[in-house]
């Protein structure tokens, strides 16, 4: 059954799943994006992994910050996420009581004194966030009244800003140095997950790549040949040695491109911008294998070679 587009049915098998095991209930979430340092194009480049597939998000800073106001900007990301957890959760308690909604919008809003990011102050950057929920339902007062303290209880967004939560910062430095050395004594690249498609991210770095006489290897299992070179279904059909493994596929894939790609010896693993994937470079570091994540290879041997 489904109410207020919340399919009820899975939702209790969740709920009895984690009353057996409440190991079952925690869920890791995570995030990870790369600077653009292109001029003109949005700051901020993630793709989310989800359920049925992945989204590529852009953000930007506001003119008087820097950016371009191209894309939304951080602040008005972290207001989404807050309304849009807020809202699952009211519909979610409503559903599971049988409330019917017929409205449901939320407006998260803040007041932000930058003085602190500027390096003017020490005034708190944000001192109150407002949620302001409209709802319609035939439901009595009451019951919206108590959903609306249910879902600020158990909301995890609510949570997250109501709660202090220790924040860990780890910091990995990729040297320039070595990026440019790898472009420079590396020349034969297979890329796993080149495409067709010459709109896509995955035909046109290999292509700039190959215009700069890099020897591009395609592997993609549905392709022949991509840009005039053999494509190979798997890095394991590749005969002739690789330099570099250029990895174009979501960052959950990345750890069996590298198991792959660890029986051919390659000298580099490279994971696009948007790829991290923590597990894989340990991995590829345990074989003698460099590694370099989250970063675009058009864009590095722009900015360490060509305007160097």
């Amino acid at each position: 059954m489904i109410l207020n587009n919340v399919n009820l049915e899975k939702a209790a098998a969740f709920v009895e799943e984690a009353k057996k095991d409440k190991s079952k209930a925690i869920k890791m979430k995570k995030v990870e994006g790369s600077w653009n340092f292109i001029e003109g194009m949005p700051q901020f480049t993630s793709t989310l992994e989800h359920a049925n597939g992945a989204t590529v998000t852009e953000a930007d800073g506001p003119p008087f910050m820097g950016g371009s106001g191209s894309k939304p900007d951080p602040v008005q990301y972290c207001l989404f996420g807050l309304a849009a957890c807020y809202a699952q959760t009211f519909a979610s308690i409503a559903a599971e009581k049988g409330i019917e909604l017929k409205k449901l919008k939320v407006a998260a809003e803040n007041k932000i004194n930058l003085s602190k990011s500027l390096g003017l102050s020490n005034e708190p950057i944000v001192e109150k966030v407002k949620l302001s929920v409209d709802v319609s339902s035939e439901a009595d007062k009451g019951k919206l009244k108590e959903i609306e303290e249910l879902a600020k209880e158990r909301c995890p967004g609510v949570y997250c800003l109501t709660n202090p939560i220790r924040l860990d910062i780890e910091l990995n430095i990729q040297n320039d140095n070595k990026i440019k050395e790898i472009l420079e004594k590396n020349r034969i690249i297979a890329v796993v997950g080149c495409s067709r498609d010459a709109e896509k991210d995955a035909h046109k770095v290999p292509k700039f790549l190959q215009e700069h006489g890099y020897k591009i290897i395609p592997v993609n299992p549905s392709a022949d040949e991509i840009l005039g070179e053999k494509a190979y279904k798997s890095l394991s059909e590749i005969k002739e040695a690789v330099d570099i493994v250029d990895i174009f596929r979501p960052s959950k894939d990345a750890l069996e491109v590298v198991r792959e790609a660890v029986k051919i010896h390659p000298k580099v693993i490279w994971m696009q911008m948007g790829i991290i994937n923590e597990e894989a470079a340990k991995l590829a570091e345990r074989n003698g294998i460099d590694v370099v994540m989250g970063k675009c290879l058009k864009i590095e041997y722009k900015r360490l070679i060509e305007d160097s």
